[in-house]
């Protein structure tokens, strides 16, 4: 049994920024950015024959317990701009007033007397209702610069609360007056209030919710991340037990309290708004797909409550030994579907009790009796799991294999299966196994990521890549958002023809090109929000203008004939026939691709390492055919090249003219390189790349990292490049044969394992980098075995858009990167 089913679906024209309803949802209003306002009842019919139609972008829209009044709040960004509207249940506009800024939210006391409006100008407009009107009582500017998103009525006091984007949580009494605050230094979106609990709960930028219990202060109350992407759309039910959070990674989170997610619904686009019933049973949001959804949730106020309170007397309880009560509470979680909250809370109830006797049965009961289908694939893969730690192995990899079916769990399940092959004996199969869960595809993030790309590209004009890349989505899937009407429309542009007035319309997904400051923010913002925008870039792990600093290092990287000459796979150079080496400098384009992407991403640290002297020194391990060495030497380095293997010293030196001095190469192990480099020379950088670093045995590798801190000068730069086994896409080079993968599996760490390697060896300032973020198809769908300058832009930007968008995403490879102190 699922803890949800989806009971209806509307489809809007456009993006749906705002959703809000009555305590039951029996009436509900939902606002989008193509101008438009709905009106639905609880079944998901129209009440209005026609959406009604407003100046700009309907960002805010709130409904009073009755049904009766619908406010409404719109946003223009250019000029800034925005109009607050009354409308009656028939739909007939009653009342507006123009605000001059744009509108994110309103909201309406209960019985629709008061009314207030948050802007980002950082104003709160604060109304009272004067007959069919509204009367402004005051205009309070609130502290901050970032502007003003969540905005409630807390009834039980008789305040009312706003969020400052960047400065926190501002109460006003009903006169206007900021009474108190709570300051939260964390980028703040929608509030809701319990009022029956008195708890307020406040979407953040990190993926996370706070909380504040007003029966205890106004401190704010983190909860654990629960998204990769801002917490945006938030409601909850009357006693605060359940929360429906909406995600700009599209999903629809619905979790309790304390941030411990009960269930969860991926959609098409970014979950901007959520209303969730009194008693829990029903859920409404709003997405950037154009489609209002409707949830019956199983796992509702009474259903938790009663799982809640076993859960809480069998944790403070002896009832942990009652093996009755432990089953009374797994049938609870098959009864209300939450199998996968209830695994997780009973490894967590079972890990603080030492009665670890009935720890894998139970959890096996809980498994095993809740698998209905081939198709309830988390619960395989969790089974999965117990068997594993049980150490029976034969019946894990059944689990891993079925889990292994769907596309989501195929990576993790199939490198378990991995695991398993190789406790067993079965090298080939464990190596087949570790293949198979390396299998090409688009995840959803993938796509995310390439459609939000395309969106960047129509912000610039350049309709031809945005073409190409909206060309690829349909051909991975025809139903991904809107691709099919972006295509058209680019085909179009592409054309010189002007486009029907219905693919204009509905060129209106969501989504601020790479900076994502959406919704569908235009190039031409007013330069009075030029604030609102550089705040909200804070949201991404890169700032925007990385995307112009990768567009020009892409050019000067392409220009370099001796660089490029094997990525652009210029034949009429080759002048060798060392079969190994000419594999490596002239690679199929997937792995050409990685090795430009690791230069790209490591370049800035080049950069900077030659600054810090008028003749920088560099060292790079593992030198190879001299591809680095030969880069940093153009970039103005006396660069040292060591390898261990004579024929790349070869090579490598038979690739510069006969006159330069630069690079100069070495024979010999890293580890020893004591031996061969004189003792005084420093080096303002090293480097070791594409993987070389893993071709040393793992219980060396902390003592080469060591060895190369002590070489750097103070304030240099150390730069490894490696494999990253928790990729679910790592292909490695296709000149590696199993063996070779298998001896870099062996020597793999993790981001964590090499940010530690790097602090024991002495660096305080780390940074890890990953790269290589979507799988190596997307290179060959976009066409790219030429390497021509589009389309490497193209690949280059859609790497750095996937890093911004999903912070937790593996890539192929990551670069470690550890800076020297100037005092050490």
């Amino acid at each position: 049994m699922r803890p949800f089913n989806t009971s209806w679906k509307f489809n809007c024209d456009s993006s749906i920024i705002s959703v809000a309803g009555t305590p039951n949802l029996s009436c509900l209003v939902a606002g989008t950015i193509g101008r438009s306002v709905y009106l639905v009842n609880g079944e998901g019919i129209s009440i209005w024959k026609e959406p009604v139609y407003v100046d700009n972008e309907v960002w805010g829209t709130s409904i009073s317990e009755d049904g009766q009044i619908i406010a409404v709040g719109t946003s223009n960004k250019n000029p800034k701009d925005g109009t607050l509207y009354i409308f009656s249940r028939d739909g007939k506009q009653v009342w507006s007033t123009r605000v001059h800024s744009p509108v994110w939210n309103v909201k309406l006391s209960m019985d629709g007397s008061w009314l207030i409006a948050t802007t980002w100008s950082n104003q709160l407009l604060l109304f009272k209702k004067a007959g069919t009107e509204y009367r402004k009582i005051k205009t309070v500017t609130i502290p901050g610069t970032a502007g003003l998103y969540g905005g409630e009525f807390i009834e039980n006091h008789r305040q009312i609360v706003v969020a400052s984007y960047d400065k926190g949580l501002y109460f006003i009494n009903y006169k206007g007056d900021i009474i108190s605050e709570s300051v939260l230094q964390q980028g703040l979106y929608n509030i809701s209030y319990a009022k029956a609990s008195d708890q307020l709960f406040i979407g953040r930028r990190d993926g996370s919710f706070g909380v504040i219990n007003f029966a205890d202060s106004l401190e704010v109350r983190e909860r654990p991340s629960i998204s990769q992407r801002p917490v945006c759309g938030i409601s909850a039910t009357d006693n605060g037990s359940i929360l429906a959070c909406g995600s700009f990674d599209s999903r629809v989170i619905i979790s309790n309290s304390d941030g411990e997610v009960l269930w969860e619904y991926r959609t098409k686009g970014e979950v901007w708004s959520t209303v969730i019933s009194s008693s829990g049973s029903k859920i409404v949001v709003g997405c950037g797909d154009h489609i209002l959804r409707a949830f019956n949730n199983i796992c509702n106020v009474d259903a938790y409550k009663e799982m809640s309170a076993l859960e809480k007397s069998i944790e403070r309880s002896d009832l942990f030994t009652d093996e009755t009560a432990v089953q009374d509470l797994i049938d609870l979680y098959r009864k209300y579907g939450t199998i996968e909250y209830g695994y997780a809370k009973l490894k967590k109830l079972f890990d603080q009790k030492p009665y670890l006797h009935i720890y894998h049965d139970k959890l096996k009961s809980l498994l095993s009796g809740s698998i209905h289908s081939s198709e309830d694939f988390v619960t395989q893969y969790n089974l999965g799991l117990v068997l594993l730690e049980e150490k029976q192995f034969d019946e894990a990899i059944k689990h891993f294999q079925l889990a292994a079916i769907n596309p989501s769990y195929r990576s993790l399940a199939q490198r378990k299966a991995s695991e398993c092959f190789w406790e067993l004996g079965l090298k080939t199969a464990a190596t087949s196994a570790d293949r198979q869960s390396r299998q090409q595809h688009l995840d959803y993030e993938a796509r995310h990521v390439i459609f939000m790309l395309a969106r960047s590209y129509e912000d610039f004009g350049q309709w031809r890549k945005a073409g190409k890349l909206y060309e690829m989505l349909v051909a991975w899937d025809v139903e991904f958002r809107n691709a099919r009407d972006k295509l058209k429309l680019a085909k179009a542009y592409n054309l010189g023809s002007v486009p029907d007035d219905n693919l204009v319309i509905r060129k209106d997904f969501a989504g601020y090109s790479i900076s994502l400051l959406g919704p569908d923010v235009p190039r031409n913002v007013d330069k009075k929000l030029d604030n609102i925008i550089e705040a909200r870039t804070q949201e991404l792990m890169i700032n925007p203008s990385e995307v112009s600093e990768v567009r020009l290092i892409t050019k000067d990287l392409l220009s370099d004939k001796k660089y490029s000459r094997g990525i652009r796979k210029d034949f009429a150079l080759l002048d060798y026939d060392q079969q190994l080496f000419l594999k490596y400098d002239y690679g199929l384009p997937q792995d050409e691709m990685k090795k430009f992407l690791e230069t790209v991403n490591a370049y800035e640290y080049f950069s900077y390492a030659g600054r810090l002297s008028s003749a920088p020194l560099s060292l790079d391990i593992g030198s190879a055919t001299g591809r680095y060495p030969t880069l940093l030497k153009r970039m103005g380095f006396n660069a040292y090249g060591i390898d261990i293997e004579d024929a790349a010293i070869i090579y490598a030196n038979e690739k510069k003219d006969a006159l330069e001095e630069w690079p100069k190469y070495i024979c010999a192990d890293a580890l020893e390189m004591d031996l061969h480099l004189d003792a005084t020379l420093k080096f303002s950088l090293i480097t070791c790349m594409m993987g070389t670093f893993e071709h040393i045995n793992k219980r060396f590798q902390e003592e080469l990292v060591k060895k190369l801190f002590k070489r750097l000068e103070p304030g240099g730069v150390c730069v490894i490049s490696v494999w990253d086994t928790e990729c679910p896409h790592l292909a490695y080079l296709t000149i590696y044969d199993e063996s070779q993968k298998e001896l870099i599996r062996e020597n793999s760490s993790t981001q964590s394992e090499m940010q530690k390697m790097f602090a024991t060896g002495g660096f305080s300032d780390i940074k890890i980098m990953p790269f290589g973020l979507l799988p190596h198809t997307f290179i060959y769908d976009l066409g790219i075995e030429k390497f021509e300058e589009e389309d490497v832009e193209i690949a280059t930007q859609a790497d750095l858009a996937a890093r911004a968008l999903f912070k937790d995403r593996n890539g192929e490879m990551f670069l470690t990167i550890g800076f020297k102190g100037r005092q050490v």
